[in-house]
């Protein structure tokens, strides 16, 4: 049942409460509820009415409904109570004392009430649809932004190591370095001190350590 036919249906139900209270037969015709809560549509007045019927509010006697509970319809409440339309329509054939072919009003009602229900199973897998449709379409924006968000912390993570590997580079030619300056320094013979300045300050050093 999408938005317009549950408001449809909630607004003919609270008519009926407002009239009758619950298990009394309503004193109005659906079409007479249906004008008080502005309702001009009368395929839209029986789709509401057979939503009423199917899910227990109303129940049908005759040519009039008798109220049997004025709770509101929920979004998504499914129906409870199967319309017996051809045992109805037997009955009907019973009490007419009719046991040949049916004739073109009966045909026609059963007709109708096909239509009616089939246009409300419609618009119940239509909106069924639109709600699958958008679950679809935000389950696909989250995995989009989860994708994108993973693709950038590979990006990250690649320029961290590429970065790490540029420092280990730098490290080990640094060390290398260092031992080739070890090396050449212990491999050059001692030789004496030549100036006198570095003689005369390794003898105040050494004076002083005295």
């Amino acid at each position: 049942m999408n938005e317009q036919s549950l408001r449809e249906s909630n607004g003919i139900l609270a008519a009926a409460a407002e009239r009758a209270e619950v298990g009394e037969v309503v004193p109005a015709t659906p079409a007479e509820l249906a004008q008080e809560v502005g309702i001009e549509n009368r395929l839209a007045v029986a789709r509401a009415v057979r939503a009423l019927l199917a899910r227990g509010r109303l129940e049908q006697e005759g040519e009039r409904y008798r109220l049997l509970d004025a709770t509101p319809l929920e979004p998504g409440e499914p129906a409870t109570v199967r319309r017996p339309t051809r045992k109805r329509t037997r009955r009907r054939d019973a009490e007419s004392g009719d046991e040949g072919l049916p004739t073109y009003e009966q045909v026609g009602r059963v007709i109708v009430e096909r239509l009616i229900e089939l246009s409300a199973e419609t618009a119940e897998l239509r909106a069924s649809l639109e709600r699958a449709r958008a679950e679809s379409e935000a389950a696909r924006r989250e995995a989009l932004e989860a994708t994108r968000a993973a693709s950038r912390d590979r990006q990250r993570a690649a320029q961290i190591e590429q970065e790490s590997r540029a420092l280990r580079q730098r490290l080990e030619m640094t060390e290398s370095n260092l031992r080739r300056i070890i090396e050449a320094a212990q491999r050059r013979p001692a030789t004496p001190l030549e100036d006198s300045d570095a003689k005369a300050i390794l003898d105040v050093l050494s004076k002083k350590d005295a």
